[in-house]
Formats: C-alpha cells, sequence, structure tokens
C-alpha cells in the first residue's frame, strides 16, 4: 500500500488544505507592474505582492503574530527540512543534482516575490488548444542570479542528451533575447527572458513580446474597477475568474444536458468571480465578489434576500466557539432541486416526483406542504463550550418555524413511522423521547454504542432545536434570556448593522485553539518522529508554542451581502489559517498516515519544492 512521503506530508501541512500557510503574509507594497502586465481581456489573473519582513512593533495582529520568534523559528527550520529533503531525494542524476541543488531557492523566490499569472485566451482550435497567457516574477536584487541559474538548469535539462536525445531548441535571435522552450507539435509556445529586473514567461505566439510592452502601461480598467469593488488596505493577493468567457469556451463539450444542467443550476447567470486579500488595520482580510447577471435563479436564491437582524441570531449563545446564521427558505431550496433535475433530465425529474410521492405516501405527509412549509428561513448552527461542546460535541442547529401546529403533526406522522419501521432493527435503535420544562425532546436510541451520540430534535412554539444529545436540547431551553446572544458581541452586532449579510459565521478563534491545538501537538509529534526515520532534520520543539499564538488571535468573522447583481463575502480573522477540525484536517490526516506507516517505507520525494529564506 503506498503511503505519503515525508516531504509530501510536510507540503500538504503547508501549502495544503485551509490550515496551509497564505501567500503574501505580511505583503510587500504592490508592485504597479504586476498590475500593468494584467491584459484588458482577461479571461484568468492572479497576482501575489510576496512577502515582506514582519515588523513586531506593527499594530496588525496577523504581522505580530508572524514576527514572533517561535513561528519564524518555525519557518525557518521546517524551510530548511524541505530543502535538505529535495536535496537527498533528487535522482543520483546530473540533472537532478542540479535541480536539488538550485530548485529549492528558485521556488522560494516564486513564492515570496512579486508575481502574477494570467491566461488572455483560451480555446480549442482544429491543432490543439490555442492558449495566450504568461507569468510575471520582480526578481529584484537577485536578478543576476536567477538568470545565470535558469540558464544553467536550461543547458542541463535542455541539452541535447535530454528527453531521450531530443535537441534543445535554438535561441531566438540576440535582438528579441526571449529564451524558447521546446514544446511538441500543437501545445502552445513558451518563451522566457528578462526585462530590467522582472522574468517574463510568454505561453503563446507574440506573448512574451505584449507582457514586455504593458510593463510600463496603463492598468487594465477591469482590475481598477475590481480593486474599487474590494478594497483592501494592503493588498497580499488579486484572483480573477471570467467566468462567462470559462463557461462560452466549455460548451461545445458539455453538451445539451451540461447546459442545461448550468442554466438549471443558474450558473450561466454568473459573469466572474474576484477575491482581493491581505491585511486591513488589525488582521487578515478576504473580499470575494461573485458577479451574475440578470435576475438570480437556480443555487443563486439559495439565501434569502432579507438581511438577517439581531432577532435572527438569538438562538446563539455568546460563548459560542463556532456559529453560522444564515437566511435559507427551505420551500424554496427544494422546489429549486426538482425542477432543476426535470431540467437537466425530464426522465429523471419524473422518476424523483415519483418517488417522492412513493415516500410521502408512506411517511403519511407532503415533504414540501406538511414539513418544508412550516419553517421559516432564519438558521442557526452553533458549538456552545458551556452547553456541553467539544469543538462539535455540542453542534446544535436551530430553524424557524411558521406554523408550529402543522409541523408537530408531521413530526408525530414521521416517529409513528419509524416506530413501526424501525432501521437497523437488529441493533435495538428506537426514537425515544423526554420531556423536559414541558417540552417533548426526541432522541436515537442506539444499544451497544454503535455510534458516539444520540441525535435529538425538539418543536417548540417558534423553533426547531435538532443537536447531537438530548443534553445539549436541554440546555439551550434552560438559557437565561438575560445572558444575551451572539448579537450582543461588538464585533458582531457591527457587521450586521454594516453589512446586511444574508449570512455570518463566527469563530472564538482563541477558545478554538485551546482545544485543537494540544493534538495537533501530540499528532505533530508523532509525525516528526516517523519522518526522522526517513531522515528529515524535524522534531517535535519546532511548533510553536500555543501561547506564542494566543497573544495575537482575535475572533474570526465572515459575511455574505446580497446586492444588486452578485454576492460579496467579506471574511475576516487575525490568525491566517483555520484552526477548526476541517482546516487543521489536512496535518491530521497526514500524522495519522505517518502513524499507521510503521512497516512501509515510502519511496525518495521527487516533487520539487522548497522554503528556505530569501536573501533581501
Amino acid at each position: 500500500m503506498a503511503v505519503a512521503t515525508p516531504f509530501s506530508w510536510l507540503l500538504v501541512m503547508l501549502l495544503g488544505g485551509g490550515a496551509g500557510v497564505p501567500l503574501a503574509v505580511p505583503p510587500l507594497p504592490e508592485d504597479p507592474v504586476m498590475a500593468h502586465v494584467a491584459p484588458a481581456d482577461c479571461v484568468w489573473y492572479f497576482t501575489a505582492s510576496g512577502v515582506a519582513e514582519p515588523d513586531p512593533k506593527s499594530r496588525n495582529q496577523t504581522e505580530q503574530l508572524a514576527a514572533e520568534p517561535e513561528v519564524r523559528n518555525f519557518v525557518r527550520d521546517v524551510g530548511r527540512a524541505l530543502a535538505a529533503a529535495i536535496r537527498k531525494g533528487a535522482p543520483p542524476t546530473p540533472q537532478g543534482k542540479l535541480l536539488g541543488a538550485e530548485g529549492p531557492g528558485l521556488l522560494h523566490m516564486l513564492l515570496t516575490r512579486p508575481v502574477a499569472a494570467f491566461i488572455s485566451k483560451a480555446e480549442v482550435g482544429p491543432l490543439g488548444p490555442a492558449v495566450a497567457g504568461g507569468i510575471v516574477v520582480g526578481t529584484g536584487d537577485d536578478t543576476a542570479q536567477v538568470e545565470a541559474t535558469l540558464e544553467k538548469l536550461e543547458q542541463m535539462l535542455l541539452g541535447p542528451n535530454a528527453n531521450g536525445g531530443a535537441t534543445a531548441v535554438a535561441q531566438a535571435p540576440a535582438s528579441v533575447k526571449w529564451n524558447k522552450l521546446p514544446t511538441p507539435p500543437g501545445v502552445p509556445t513558451v518563451e522566457w527572458g528578462f526585462r530590467g529586473k522582472y522574468l517574463i514567461v510568454g505561453i503563446g505566439d507574440g506573448s512574451a513580446d505584449a507582457i514586455s510592452t504593458r510593463l510600463s502601461g496603463p492598468t487594465p480598467d477591469w482590475l481598477v474597477a475590481l480593486k474599487k469593488k474590494l478594497p483592501v488596505e494592503r493588498i497580499g493577493t488579486v484572483h480573477y475568474l471570467n467566468v462567462k468567457k470559462v463557461l462560452a469556451t466549455a460548451a461545445p463539450f458539455l453538451g445539451l444536458q451540461g447546459q442545461a444542467a448550468l442554466h438549471a443550476a443558474g450558473v450561466d447567470q454568473v459573469a466572474g468571480f474576484a477575491n482581493v486579500s491581505g491585511l486591513d488595520g488589525t488582521g487578515c482580510v478576504s473580499k470575494s465578489w461573485l458577479q451574475f447577471d440578470g435576475e438570480p435563479r437556480g443555487l443563486l436564491t439559495w439565501f434569502g434576500s432579507v438581511p438577517l437582524t439581531a432577532a435572527d441570531l438569538v438562538p446563539i449563545p455568546k460563548d459560542a466557539s463556532f456559529a453560522i446564521a444564515a437566511r435559507v427558505p427551505p420551500a424554496e431550496v427544494w422546489k429549486t432541486i426538482l425542477s432543476g433535475i426535470s431540467t437537466i433530465d425530464a426522465g429523471a425529474g419524473a422518476q424523483m416526483a415519483d418517488g417522492v410521492k412513493q415516500m410521502e405516501s408512506a411517511l403519511g405527509f407532503r415533504v414540501q406542504e406538511d414539513f418544508l412549509q412550516t419553517l421559516g428561513d432564519s438558521w442557526c448552527v452553533y458549538n456552545s463550550p458551556g452547553e456541553g461542546g467539544l469543538i462539535i460535541t455540542g453542534l446544535t442547529m436551530v430553524a424557524s418555524v411558521k406554523d408550529h401546529d402543522r409541523l408537530v403533526k408531521t413530526n408525530e406522522q414521521f416517529v409513528e413511522f419509524v416506530r413501526k419501521n424501525p432501521v437497523g432493527a437488529s441493533s435495538g435503535a428506537a426514537i425515544e423521547e423526554t420531556t423536559f420544562q414541558k417540552q417533548k425532546i426526541y432522541y436515537l436510541n442506539v444499544p451497544g454504542g454503535e455510534i458516539p451520540f444520540a441525535p435529538a430534535w425538539c418543536i417548540t412554539d417558534k423553533q426547531w432545536i435538532i443537536s447531537l444529545s438530548p443534553q445539549n436540547i436541554r440546555a439551550y431551553l434552560s438559557r437565561d434570556p438575560a445572558a444575551g446572544s451572539l448579537a450582543d458581541i461588538p464585533v458582531v452586532a457591527e457587521k450586521l448593522k454594516a453589512a446586511s449579510p444574508v449570512l455570518i459565521t463566527y469563530q472564538d478563534t482563541a477558545a478554538t485553539l485551546k482545544i485543537t491545538y494540544p493534538v495537533l501537538q501530540i499528532f505533530a509529534t508523532i509525525a516528526a518522529s516517523h519522518m526522522q526515520q526517513e531522515g528529515l532534520d524535524v522534531n517535535a520543539s519546532m511548533l510553536p508554542s500555543l501561547a506564542s499564538l494566543l497573544r495575537h488571535v482575535e475572533p474570526g468573522i465572515s459575511t455574505l451581502s446580497r446586492e444588486k447583481n452578485g454576492f460579496l463575502y467579506v471574511s475576516r480573522q487575525s490568525l491566517p489559517l483555520d484552526p477548526t477540525m476541517s482546516g487543521m484536517l489536512p496535518l491530521w490526516v497526514g500524522a495519522f498516515t505517518f502513524a499507521r506507516a510503521d512497516s512501509v517505507r515510502p519511496a525518495p520525494p521527487t516533487i520539487i519544492e522548497s522554503a528556505e529564506p530569501a536573501r533581501r
């Protein structure tokens, strides 16, 4: 059985999942050239400002965190371990040795210097893909060394004996000074070279020249408008995707059914997606804009148009470590799903309708009229440490109720059906009920310990409460109304007023870290011990202490606002990674993989990656 190599695990830890180390934190000042080279007619564009030296005296908590000695030592030590792994795992050939020696520094430069990448054209012609685009890297004071290294790599990798004896492609005339890489027939040309302190890679005929011409040109109007729409004080990254162009290019390959699916989902109304991230006054911020044309339909209607209010957040306690509140009309969502399936495939839609009718006949109630229409559009999900929530054990959902009597009757019919037709009868699983404060609480009882939870639900006059245990529901029902809610926290109250959100998420980062980080330390120790057996110079002491992180964390909050022609999503926090179960999952999975790999020895790493300190 194949397992991940120590190097690949470190790569996942640094770059993968929600726990990945973000690019451009703290960011270098914006290099205007990276905006100038963006094409006026663009399919995709990305730029990163590069990584600056963190200032421990900065007022920004994220930058202070990056300047913490323990954090800096961790980044340095992991970078050295990665570089050593690359050199050790490089193939024992002249080309491999050269890549092992030069690759780490080059890739670290790409990750820490200003860079822009874009695609201006992406089509499929009669002779193959017709793609035009490019990459620009601000090499700064390292230009001469980078150029010498690239020429050395080109000479070694594309020499007469490379690729089974193929001959390297000759360079263009000296007046042009573009190096041309060999590409198979039908594949776009790739040219590279330097203009001043910028490395230019052009993809497609004439792209390198076009990029060179734009170095000192104006910023295209679409990029100016994008930054105006999504203002960030210290920009770290900018990302743009022209969804309309991508869909137009993909349309011939989707077929009529695929295009019908996009239409039913409302995706064909999406014009573009943009994101700008970086640092603001005290933390890191990410702003995204999903623009659509015309009146939204399909998936675009799943969030209600009426903004959330403080009253909608009353079910969420002030001590919630994690919370989501949203406007979601369940009946409309169900209707969209059914009509979407019918639009895509009339036969499948008819089968779906028949299946629903059969299910409703067995249950004794109608899904749309007797269940979904009894619920309101205000939904809350939270985890409260004070009510028994350790990460997710207190996960509770509260939905508003529009028709209490009808929902109670539907619930009674459901419970009766399950009791007459028990699922997993051999295990003795059954729906039980208990009473607390004159409210009936239903829960699933499974003898034998097959599941660690006892899912429970309760219907009050105005709410439908679902949780992983009856205890969480009792805690909710016995909560003192005077205790307040999440809406009383100043940062949440401010967002409710200023952003008019249809969705809001909140995370008590410090509280979450206090629970998850000790677990991470255990897995990191296990992973480090296994990586040491593979010759990597890593150990358990490299991980920063929890105290060094807690000094700089503030709650994280995100909002989704519905505007006339799109959705605006703004996320802000001080910790530039996700400390929740899902965010740390790549690290824990990697560590668990090594814990289970005692008898398996992975192959030497062959991926080139690095995080060596850059020279400034």
